[in-house]
């Protein structure tokens, strides 16, 4: 259900369309000791859950990106978002409706638009509604962004470059460098059988297991993969490793290394019969 605001007076005015939760939220602010407080000092500022976003009265589809500072298709998704639900009195939207507006906007739309919109998800701009089958709410931290013109992240992103550039090198486990591997091994399925690199992670922790070695940093793994000339990135180990992790097949010991569970063990068992039908 989305709620009409309207606040005027005192050089202040604002319009604009938020949910009933967000509205309950500025009415009981409005009501509180704390807001009079803060008025009262001149301290309320324009980047509040209220005042998040932008308006876009007369503005283009297209004017809405150039001057949002959107580099990527995700943020040009979250923008595109914020613009449908201004202009349409709305608080959730749905991709075609987002689609719809890059071509409006004169833009070739994202070869992989799902990708994109994944990671606008992932990225924490937007989120799926709990109610509404395909429909899709804006984050505050999206709201944040779009006010900021994208600042904050700049700034985020440009740190984590810097860090990277300083990254000190992979320290693979002396016991790990000893360890002979081969592909094959006791009651599981040989390396080059499994299908996907999740499942070829759980072989190796099985087999360093089965070998007196029964955790294994992220740095060890990719070392054991390569000598199995195979890829299993330290970079890509979280996307890589997402399912595995759900399922409790591996877990994360205090000290930050992998170790492979019971189910793991048995789940890695289980693939032998589905490798011979």
């Amino acid at each position: 259900m989305s709620v009409n605001i309207n606040i005027e007076g005192d050089g202040l005015t604002y319009a604009g369309v938020t949910n009933i939760f967000k509205a309950s939220q500025v009415i009981a602010f409005l009501n509180s000791q704390e807001a009079n407080a803060q008025i009262q000092t001149g301290i309320v500022t324009s980047t509040n859950a209220l005042s998040q976003g932008q308006t876009y009265a007369n503005k283009s589809p297209r004017d809405v990106i150039l001057e949002s500072n959107a580099k990527h298709n995700s943020q040009k998704i979250l923008v595109f978002a914020d613009y449908n639900n201004k202009t349409k009195n709305k608080d959730t939207f749905k991709p075609v409706e987002i689609r719809l507006l890059f071509k409006k906007a004169g833009f070739t739309e994202p070869k992989n638009f799902s990708r994109d919109w994944k990671e606008a998800v992932k990225a924490g701009y937007i989120y799926e509604d709990h109610v509404k089958n395909d429909e899709f709410v804006i984050s505050d931290r999206g709201l944040t962004l779009i006010a900021d013109h994208f600042a904050s992240e700049e700034k985020s992103n440009s740190k984590k470059a810097t860090n990277k550039r300083k990254s000190t090198p992979k320290v693979i486990t002396e016991e790990v460098k000893r360890l002979d591997i081969s592909t094959s091994f006791n009651d599981y399925p040989k390396f080059y059988d499994l299908a996907t690199k999740a499942n070829k992670i759980l072989w190796i922790l099985a087999y360093a297991d089965a070998k007196g070695i029964p955790e294994l940093t992220t740095a060890d793994i990719e070392y054991l993969a390569d000598k199995l000339r195979d890829k299993i990135p330290t970079g890509g180990f979280t996307a890589l490793s997402e399912y595995i992790f759900k399922k409790s097949y591996i877990t994360k010991t205090v000290e930050g290394k992998i170790k492979i569970q019971h189910d793991g063990l048995e789940y890695l068992k289980s693939l032998i019969t589905e490798v011979k039908e």
